[in-house]
């Protein structure tokens, strides 16, 4: 993806997280000690992540594990009961979806969610306009910021639907995509809005091996322009491919967080998600 330079090095230490640690994490999005409960129902038990530039951080574990759940709480669908989510070290209790998305994360569903009557340059083409200025009067009446506006919305859009692979799909209709091509769709509106982070929640779910190697060729790509990206996904093999760390959960605890090696050979893993 042009337009953002790559790291030159990508950290690679496996430390526990904490407080004083996420407070001093540069540019990294963390959840420290992070419960978040439903009524009785504790879906995450005292869970830290640290999500950092210019990595693949892999998040793995059965049905009910609380992946998704820790993925609402950083891209802020959910409060945390107690914890803290913090960005760059800020804390972002309270910061709604659409202030988090213009700090830079965005993410992406299990099933995709897109407007289906719009054509797909248009559903990629929502994502640019979370940085836009000119405001609804401005567009109203076609002012001439909102036009420029538009113009680098559009070349943005078309920009990254060709990377993704959907150059071919640019003027039909979203709801007559293929699965795969929804999912690739998806990314390509979250990278529209130019993210610091992308949090992508089961995108290899229904896919091919080939556009499975192709998803695995975008996330490479997101990683080496210096975007963090999270990955909650059940194809482990594609995980332990991908990601340069991985963390493991369990009924809302965190069971391993590591190296990929360290993760698929820990025997607690094994036995809850794994099997032999």
């Amino acid at each position: 993806m042009s337009g953002v330079a790559a790291p030159e090095t990508r950290p690679q230490s496996v430390a526990p997280l904490t407080a004083e640690r996420a407070a001093h994490a540069g540019d990294a999005l963390c959840s420290v000690d992070v419960v978040k409960a439903f009524g009785g129902l504790v879906a995450l038990d005292h869970v830290s992540l640290e999500l950092r530039p210019g990595e693949v951080h892999g998040l793995i574990g059965p049905n009910g594990s609380g992946k998704t759940t820790l993925l609402n709480m950083l891209s802020g669908y959910y409060e945390p009961t107690s914890g803290t989510v913090t960005l760059g070290g800020e804390r972002l209790e309270g910061a709604s979806v659409q202030r988090r998305a213009t700090l830079g994360v965005a993410r992406t569903f299990q099933k995709p969610r897109l407007l289906p009557t719009l054509s797909v340059l248009e559903n990629a083409m929502l994502g640019a306009w979370v940085h836009a200025r000119a405001g609804f009067l401005g567009t109203a009446f076609g002012l001439p910021r909102a036009a420029r506006e538009d113009a680098l919305a559009r070349e943005r859009a078309a920009e990254l639907l060709h990377g993704v692979g959907l150059g071919h799909a640019i003027g039909r209709r979203a709801n007559l995509l293929e699965h795969a091509e929804q999912r690739f769709l998806e990314i390509a509106r979250g990278l529209a809005m130019r993210p610091r982070f992308i949090l992508l929640d089961e995108p290899a779910g229904g896919l091919s091996t080939d556009e499975i190697d192709h998803l695995g060729d975008i996330v490479r790509t997101m990683r080496d322009a210096g975007i963090g990206v999270l990955l909650v996904e059940h194809h482990t093999d594609f995980v332990f491919r991908v990601c340069d760390r991985v963390t493991a959960l369990d009924v809302g605890k965190m069971i391993k967080h590591g190296t990929p090696d360290a993760v698929r050979t820990d025997p607690e893993v094994i036995r809850v998600y794994l099997g032999a």
